[in-house]
């Protein structure tokens, strides 16, 4: 195990640089929001800022930084290599991560902190609607909703069988039960592909 327990004023110093190191470097303006504000799950390319505090001051860049989710659902993580990040939301994330360090032995009180940039999600739309458009995600974001941000559905548009590809798994969906009965609109999530085919005359 790496020692951060040598000696009060020693542990201190490190505590207080690792966690002045975390304020500081945060993105500036705000672009990066906390974990908890933007806590929908994480999907494949997805790209997310790490920041960790409790350690020794020289391993904090070598923990931190900036991490893609891979197409098998994983980031690697100086010292655990990989660990899987898809379907977890940040805050869970954080929280996975802190118990890998510990139970690897490896720091003994690590803090996680996971930042996500909000515009760096988005929802894509293609096929019979008139502005077919990638449009940035927002936890209220729904199927209906994301037609409407793409100028509606096309005069060819097939409502009855609207695709919804999320991660591996591909949703028909009848779109047209939906708009006639909005309380079973479905919620969106970052990364969602929706594909509206053309009606068969």
């Amino acid at each position: 195990m790496m020692n951060t327990e040598s000696g009060p004023p020693c542990r201190t110093a490190v505590v207080a640089a690792a966690i002045l190191f975390a304020v500081f470097s945060l993105p500036p303006g705000g672009a990066a929001l906390r974990a908890q504000s933007v806590d929908a799950p994480l999907r494949v390319g997805d790209t997310f800022e790490l920041r960790i505090a409790g350690v020794p001051a020289s391993q904090v860049a070598q923990v931190g930084g900036s991490f893609t989710i891979d197409g098998e659902g994983a980031v690697n993580l100086a010292y655990l290599g990989k660990i899987r990040a898809v379907d977890l939301s940040p805050s869970q994330l954080q929280s996975v991560i802190e118990k890998a360090y510990r139970d690897a032995e490896i720091f003994s009180r690590p803090t996680i902190t996971v930042f996500m940039q909000a515009a760096a999600r988005f929802v894509n739309i293609s096929g019979e609607v008139r502005s077919p458009r990638r449009i940035n995600y927002t936890p209220d974001l729904t199927l209906l909703k994301a037609i409407t941000d793409a100028g509606d559905f096309s005069e060819y548009a097939d409502r009855r069988k609207v695709r919804l590809l999320r991660g591996s798994e591909v949703i028909v969906v009848d779109a047209k039960k939906i708009q006639e009965d909005p309380s079973q609109d479905i919620k969106l999530l970052p990364g969602d592909q929706i594909i509206i085919r053309t009606k068969i005359l």
